[in-house]
């Protein structure tokens, strides 16, 4: 699956939006469940996430940040700048980036650019 349609409707957002955050979270693998809190999401190594809250990474920084694969490096800028990398050393560093209207767009935008380059 390509991600390059959401990523430009990420792009031209002014904000994000809980129908975004769904859209993203499904491209990424997740899965949503229902139980006696609410609506939550299933990651896909079996992680719940925010069972009775809803995980909302295109409206959140923090809910953004826990979408960056373990072992990569992120940053983030006020004025809605983002990256995300890993091989990060002297040698040519593999880095994806991200510009949006908001820390949170971008840096979930650079993670999609990671995960269709990286193959997940």
């Amino acid at each position: 699956m390509t991600t390059a349609p959401l990523i430009s409707r990420l792009v031209e957002a002014k904000e994000g939006s809980r129908a975004l955050s769904d859209e993203v979270l499904e491209a990424l693998g997740y899965k949503m469940f229902q139980d006696w809190n609410g609506w939550g999401w299933i990651a896909p190594d079996g992680t719940k996430h925010s069972p009775g809250l809803r995980f909302d990474p295109t409206r959140s920084l923090d809910d953004a940040v826990e979408l960056v694969p373990e072992g990569w490096f992120w940053s983030v800028s006020d004025i809605g700048e983002a990256w995300i990398g890993t091989h990060l050393g002297p040698n040519q560093p593999i880095k994806y980036e991200g510009k949006g209207a908001t820390p949170a767009l971008a840096l979930v935008m650079a993670i999609l650019k990671a995960m269709e380059t990286e193959g997940g």
